[in-house]
């Protein structure tokens, strides 16, 4: 990402979920990613309510993330 050259200098959210390598935690993994994905669709202003979204999400599936922007 540090190679490539800025269109728009927009705000990138990186956000790290740990999932065993296996098919049982990668499918639990997919569903997982998904309802986080529509947590963040339903909020109006994600740039301001992405701590919560993931606070909410953390609470929700029982598992860390690690985000950063």
């Amino acid at each position: 990402m540090e190679s490539k050259t800025p269109i728009d200098n927009s705000i990138v959210h990186v956000i790290n979920i740990d999932i065993q390598d296996n098919l049982e935690e990668a499918t639990i993994g997919a569903f997982l990613i998904s309802d986080m994905c529509l947590m963040m669709a339903k909020t109006e202003d994600l740039d301001n309510d992405i701590e919560e979204v993931l606070h909410n999400f953390e609470e929700k599936c029982q598992r860390s993330i690690l985000h950063t922007r």
